[in-house]
């Protein structure tokens, strides 16, 4: 039986294990050449999409939407990577 939030009598730990984590034991489970590997594969898909799209404007055609919107997803998760790295790197705590 699933309980939500998580009770003693369903068996999956007290409700204080709910509590929010610290923020230095959060890590994304993706590695910066994983990362760089997925953005040159959807920077080519969204190149794919630009050339098909002829006279239709970039933002009206939902492939391209979607493609940009890939890349723009994997740019962002890149960028919190090197402010993560930052961060632990002020601190003195190894990745």
């Amino acid at each position: 039986m699933r309980c939500w939030p998580p009770r003693e009598e369903c068996g999956s730990g007290s409700v204080n294990s709910l509590s929010s984590p610290n923020l230095k034991d959060i890590s994304m489970p993706l590695k910066d050449d994983a990362l760089q590997g997925q953005l040159e594969r959807a920077k080519a898909e969204l190149d794919r999409a630009a050339s098909t799209l002829g006279e239709q404007t970039a933002k009206k055609n939902p492939i391209w939407r979607r493609a940009n919107s890939r890349v723009q997803q994997i740019e962002g998760r890149l960028k919190s990577r090197a402010a993560v790295a930052n961060v632990k790197a002020e601190d003195g705590v190894s990745e």
